[in-house]
């Protein structure tokens, strides 16, 4: 994590891909302390009760929340002030900016929120993961994914969300009962099919 802290001391937001493995929640209370700016993309709880004692821990060591609902220019403004964003984007979502590709063989949902704003800002994405040893949670921090020189596309967005979802894929495929399996991540698959099978004739046309 050295070098991610480093970064962020110095001045810099930046984006942590993590996801739904082991108890995600754990690194995110860690994630608040040792960083300092942290924010974090999360969706409202349907409970209000359990909402507000979650938000509560979630914030308690310095965190700051962002809502999931319309997330995108509060995550610009705090990655601009210095803050660095943790997105958790591997679960089902509808949003009017998703992608379609495959997750996993199966037709998914993809959110790009994350690919949108390293590439808006150039600014880095710095894979996030964690597993289980010796009874601890060990967290640790990949290479950084850099938008490079490429220019903003819609493609740039498709490619480099691809690749955040291949980091996923070899997560899970790594230690399989890490992730989050309870969470229907396809239980739109036919819709998401129907709307990729329109795409890719429309590419050969």
């Amino acid at each position: 994590f050295e070098e991610v802290l480093a970064y962020n001391r110095a001045g810099k937001g930046g984006v942590l891909h993590i996801g739904h493995f082991n108890n995600w929640e754990v690194l995110g209370l860690a994630a608040g302390y040792i960083f300092d700016k942290m924010a974090f993309v999360a969706r409202p709880q349907a409970n209000k009760y359990v909402d507000a004692e979650l938000t509560k821990m979630r914030v308690s060591t310095g965190s700051v929340m962002v809502n999931s609902y319309n997330p995108f220019f509060s995550s610009f403004k705090l990655l601009k002030k210095g803050y660095m964003i943790g997105i958790l984007s591997d679960q089902s979502v509808i949003t009017t900016s998703s992608l379609y590709m495959n997750f996993l063989g199966r037709p998914a949902e993809v959110p790009p929120m994350s690919a949108v704003l390293a590439l808006k800002l150039r600014l880095p994405i710095f894979p996030v993961k964690s597993r289980r040893e010796g009874g601890k949670l060990i967290i640790t921090a990949q290479a950084p994914i850099l938008p490079g020189d490429t220019p903003y596309s819609d493609e740039a967005v498709t490619a480099l969300t691809a690749k955040l979802y291949q980091e996923y894929e070899s997560w899970i495929k790594e230690n399989p009962s890490s992730w989050l399996w309870a969470h229907n991540r396809w239980k739109r698959e036919a819709r998401v099919k129907k709307i990729m099978d329109a795409q890719e004739g429309k590419s050969h046309e």
